[in-house]
This record gives C-alpha cells, sequence and structure tokens, in this order.
C-alpha cells in the first residue's frame, strides 16, 4: 500500500465506534470515528443498525476497518453534522467502587453521551472511571478461566460517574455517562484524567485535573469472576471501576457553563457540559 493510506492504515488497528443521530433525522445509527475524529462513517450500509450488532460483528470490523473509511460506497458525516449519543445507549452496570470491595449490580439504564448535560450537584460529585464491554455471553459460574474472559471483553470506554439513589436509598457511584467504544483488546490505559473546565472569562473558576491509575484487566477479570457467582454477563454489560481518590477536587457545585471532562490515553474524551 502507497499514499495516505499508508499512515493511517496502522492506527485503524484500533476500532473506535460510535452511536449518533444525523441532523433533520431522529434515527440512531452506528458509526466508525476516523482516526483524526474529525468525521463518522455510518455503518448502515454494512446491515449494522445497533451496537450489539457492531460487537457481533467486530472481527470484521477490526480487519476491513480502512477499506470502511475510504471505501466508495461508505457514507460518512463531519462531527459537526451529527449528534452523539452513548456508545452502549441501555446498559447494565457491575460497578466496583474503590472505596467499597463489594461490587453492585445496576439495571439497565439510559447512559448520557459525549456532549450531554449534567446538574450542578452531579457535576460536584463527578467521578473518572474506566469500563470494559461484555461482547459475548457468560454463564453464571464459580470459575472463569483468563482465556475466556480475554474473548469476551471486548472493549473499553471513559466513564463518568456520580452518586445514584440505590435500592436502599443511599446514594451509589454509579455510570452516568460513556465515551465512545474502543476496541484495543490486551491493551488498556495507564491512567484516566478528570478536567473541571471553568466557564470562559471565568478566572476563578473550578479549572483543575485529577490523573488517576487506571486499573488493570487483572482487576477487570476479578470484578467479572465475582459478578459471574450470581449473574450471567451479556453482551452490552458494562464492567466498571472507579478508581481511588486521595481527595476530591472540589465538593462545591461547578457554575453553569462549565465543563466535566474524562480522557484516557487512546479512549478519548468524554465532555459534559455544566447547566
Amino acid at each position: 500500500m502507497t499514499g495516505p493510506a499508508t499512515d493511517v492504515a496502522p492506527r485503524l488497528s484500533t476500532l473506535r465506534l460510535v452511536c449518533f443521530v444525523p441532523h433533520e433525522r431522529d434515527a440512531v445509527h452506528v458509526g466508525l470515528l476516523t482516526p483524526d475524529a474529525q468525521r463518522v462513517v455510518d455503518l448502515l450500509h454494512l446491515g449494522i443498525t445497533d451496537i450489539t450488532e457492531a460487537f457481533e460483528r467486530l472481527q470484521m470490523l477490526r480487519q476491513a476497518a480502512g477499506a470502511i473509511i475510504h471505501g466508495a460506497a461508505s457514507t460518512s458525516f463531519a462531527m459537526r453534522e451529527v449528534h452523539l449519543v452513548a456508545s452502549v445507549p441501555l446498559a447494565r452496570s457491575v460497578v466496583q467502587d474503590s472505596n467499597d470491595s463489594t461490587p453492585r449490580f445496576a439495571d439497565p439504564a439510559t447512559l448520557h453521551g459525549p456532549g450531554g448535560h449534567l446538574g450542578r450537584i452531579e457535576s460536584a460529585a463527578a467521578r473518572p472511571g474506566l469500563a470494559v464491554v461484555v461482547g459475548d455471553t457468560i454463564h453464571a459460574t464459580h470459575d472463569c478461566a483468563d482465556d475466556v474472559l480475554q474473548r469476551a471483553l471486548i472493549g473499553s470506554v471513559v466513564v463518568l460517574g456520580w452518586p445514584h439513589h440505590g435500592a436502599s436509598g443511599a446514594p451509589e457511584l454509579r455510570p452516568g455517562a460513556v465515551g465512545p467504544f474502543v476496541a484495543v483488546p490486551r491493551r488498556r490505559p495507564e491512567s484516566v484524567m478528570l478536567t473541571r473546565v471553568a466557564p470562559v472569562g471565568d478566572i476563578d473558576g473550578p479549572d483543575a485535573q485529577q490523573i488517576l491509575t487506571a486499573p488493570g484487566d487483572a482487576q477487570f477479570f476479578a470484578l467479572a469472576r465475582a459478578a459471574l457467582r450470581s449473574h450471567t454477563l451479556r453482551p452490552g454489560d458494562l464492567l466498571t471501576i472507579f478508581p481511588a481518590v486521595a481527595s476530591p477536587s472540589s465538593d462545591a457545585p461547578m457554575a453553569p457553563g462549565s465543563w466535566v471532562r474524562v480522557s484516557a490515553p487512546g479512549l478519548g474524551t468524554l465532555s459534559l457540559a455544566v447547566r
């Protein structure tokens, strides 16, 4: 292969899948984000209409990513022409908070996507996290080999979480927003970063960063095994870990017009505006 495509090809080994709504339409589409993150290629021409179908054909998408992006039959949109929604729009979550050794289970819930909004109280309690996505059904078991988990946990997303009311009425930390789905098997980022951005012109606002150590495969495998003792894991489930925070950057609600962003190397940035 020669020409510009040669420079792009190595980066296509990392797939970034997004769910989006084109402007002036009301249906959610699944797309492949270009390496420069400036366009999204619609996967409808491949018969992929939801994220679960994309999971089922992930190997094909990995192998054909370059052809899909550069193919004459593909339809693409500039990022300004679409509205991104959560890459896994309805997700059941298994959550591991670093402050609690017991995993929690949250029923399927609609998550925010990139460019969404959160309230001032939510922004004050926001925590960065990392989740792996289950791609294959794993039936409940008291033991599960590493190679089974390695195949079934097909990719990662950055997560922004804040407390929700649990079954007992007490607040529980849960995912509230997720970034693009990134298929990076056997490789996880070393860190996640939370950034609180002040409104434009507000020099005294809450503009600060927290860099946290990202959980590794061993921690996700342990969380999966804990879940599998009582639950079957299914495609689209999220296994989410919120790393330990030495000291919160602020407990005060952020001003409207602020932004909360969580990012990780190779996974991108998830930004939500504060209302």
